[in-house]
């Protein structure tokens, strides 16, 4: 059986604690993640796990009587505006490399 790298094991459990039924242990969820979200070491499939989560945690808040916890949805949403902005920041270099490759092939 492989060994599940560290790093995503440690999102999984984060992960897993965004529909806890304490209060402070799911806002803790979006404080975590968006405090995490900047740093390089996180690649883009871990990035997409991390907005998936906060994405249903958000989703599943506002589902909640008188809109959930306003705290839960706070740490929600400005995990997914960081997450959007690595991912946006992802394509736009990826896109740059390819005009790159494009650019030095025609001037060959």
């Amino acid at each position: 059986e492989a060994a599940v790298p560290p790093l995503k094991a440690i999102l999984d459990i984060a992960g897993s604690l965004s529909e806890d039924r304490v209060v402070n242990v799911r806002l803790n969820v979006g404080r975590v993640f968006a405090s995490i979200a900047h740093h390089p070491v996180l690649e883009e499939d871990e990035l997409n796990f991390i907005a998936d989560v906060v994405e249903k945690q958000f989703t599943t808040e506002q589902a909640k009587e008188k809109a959930g916890d306003r705290d839960v949805v706070y740490f929600a949403r400005q995990a997914i505006s960081v997450v959007r902005s690595r991912t946006d920041d992802i394509s736009l270099s990826q896109d740059d490399a390819s005009l790159s490759l494009a650019s030095t092939a025609t001037s060959n």
